[in-house]
């Protein structure tokens, strides 16, 4: 009795080759495209953040939040590159105990273009102390996709983010 071998069963070297090569191409190109929308939620949690923080220290103006204290204060925010600063008062001071301030995650960087890198808000009407039209905006930036948030304020204490144009 004779046996034959039939070549038509199962796939060749080369093919399997092929495939592996075409599955990785794709596994690598999906793989990077992940990370993308990791970092633009980042850079908009960030902004997010700070909006809330600036509507918060408005809120605590005009509902004459006394903190402890015997009368209620002005409430601002202080910026800097790398945190922002939820103070009470008309002046920041980075030694009162009673600051609330948050880090910004790494590759995340904010540049505000305030007076003195504050946004102070006064009591019972909630208006921007100081306000200086050419500077009420701040800006955040994510450095590894060159993105960026503007923030920006009015006189009233309106806030608006745009998600272009730093």
């Amino acid at each position: 009795m004779k046996k034959t071998c039939s070549r038509g069963l199962g796939f060749t070297l080369i093919e399997l080759i092929l495939v592996l090569a075409l599955l990785t191409t794709v596994l690598a190109v999906a793989t990077v495209n992940l990370f993308k929308p990791a970092s633009q939620a980042k850079i908009d949690t960030v902004a997010t953040d700070v909006t809330s923080i600036l509507r918060e220290a408005q809120n605590k103006a005009i509902n004459t939040d006394t903190g402890g204290g015997a009368t209620s204060s002005e409430y601002g925010v202080h910026f800097e590159a790398d945190k922002y600063t939820l103070f009470k008062g008309s002046v920041f001071n980075p030694n009162d105990p009673t600051n609330f301030v948050v880090d910004t995650p790494q590759a995340i960087t904010i540049a505000p273009n305030l007076t003195s890198n504050n946004v102070i808000f006064q009591r019972i009407s909630g208006e921007v102390l100081g306000f200086d039209d050419s500077r009420n905006t701040v800006c955040v930036r994510e450095s590894a996709l060159n993105k960026t948030v503007l923030i920006r304020m009015s006189f009233v204490g309106v806030i608006d983010v745009l998600q272009q144009g730093c």
